[in-house]
């Protein structure tokens, strides 16, 4: 992936699962969009796989901001609510 390449992934997330947005070493990515069923519960999670700082609980889409991940500080988007759903991410690759 180049640089300013658009990144970017739509998953099917079970109830209690995450979708990790991490790009593999040496990649780094902006993340400007998460985007979360309208109604629906999740938490954003900042980690480094092993320590997680809560950044909010959602119920709907996240849309907007400058998310910095890279392969040993991340994103984690947990599903909260009683179902599966599709929970998606978009931005742009930096490194």
């Amino acid at each position: 992936m180049a640089t300013s390449d658009a990144i970017g992934e739509i998953l099917s997330i079970a109830t209690g699962s995450s979708l990790n947005i991490k790009p593999t070493a040496p990649a780094e990515w902006i993340v400007h969009n998460i985007y979360v069923p309208e109604g629906l519960s999740a938490e954003i999670y900042f980690t480094n796989g092993t320590d997680d700082i809560l950044v909010d609980t959602i119920s709907g889409s996240y849309l907007g901001y400058f998310f910095h991940a890279k392969a040993t500080l991340y994103l984690k988007v947990k599903n909260t609510s009683g179902s599966a759903m599709k929970i998606g991410y978009d931005g742009i690759a930096v490194k």
